[in-house]
């Protein structure tokens, strides 16, 4: 077990796991995108991680949505781990726009919001 973990600590998120695998991959995409904006500086890349973030927000408001419906059949402990994995996901996105937003003031010397 990695530390940490607790023994017997066994959720079943499979409700939860269609939304879970599509923000895993978007924030795959997203990864990708910020590499190549760090790595070519092409700030029309910063577009894209601003739909990619949106898409992400989308999804992690669609996950408040499930736990909170009277369909939710997750124990406190799933709801808890559904709702902060899906916030980690999104929250790595929102990172990602920071970073492109600095990239843009660096390029030039303007000041974007990208999460608005």
């Amino acid at each position: 077990l990695p530390p940490g973990r607790l023994p017997g600590h066994r959720i079943n998120l499979t409700p939860y796991k269609l939304d879970r695998v599509k923000m895993g991959e978007l924030d795959v995409e997203v990864a990708r995108t910020l590499t190549e904006l760090l790595r070519t500086e092409d700030l029309s890349l910063v577009e894209t991680l601003r739909n990619l973030d949106d898409q992400l927000d989308d999804r992690h408001l669609a996950v408040f949505e499930k736990v909170l419906s009277d369909n939710w059949q997750g124990e406190a402990a799933a709801t808890v781990d559904a709702t902060l994995a899906s916030r980690y996901l999104e929250r790595f996105a929102d990172r990602s726009t920071n970073i492109g937003e600095r990239v843009v003031f660096l390029q030039t010397n303007t000041i974007v919001e990208l999460n608005e």
